[in-house]
């Protein structure tokens, strides 16, 4: 899940990118360099996964507490 919300938010933010530098050029009469730094990418692949961790670990460890047998007997 975190890798499927990587490459989203990726490509939306290189598409943002685009959009915001064409707004800064035709509003603004500017003219801005397209560069966009490709070692953005692996940076927000390593951070997008780390939060993902964090946020699961809790969770992950509570169910791991829980007893299978327990967990799936009809009460």
């Amino acid at each position: 899940m975190a890798a499927a919300g990587w490459a989203l938010g990726s490509l939306l933010g290189y598409f943002l990118f685009l959009g915001l530098i064409a707004f800064v050029e035709d509003e603004f009469g500017v003219i801005v360099a397209k560069v966009f730094p490709v070692v953005s990418l692996p940076v927000a692949l390593v951070a997008v996964v780390v939060v993902t961790l964090i946020a699961v670990r809790p969770t992950l460890r509570r169910a791991v507490r829980i007893d299978p047998g327990r967990a799936l007997r009809y009460e």
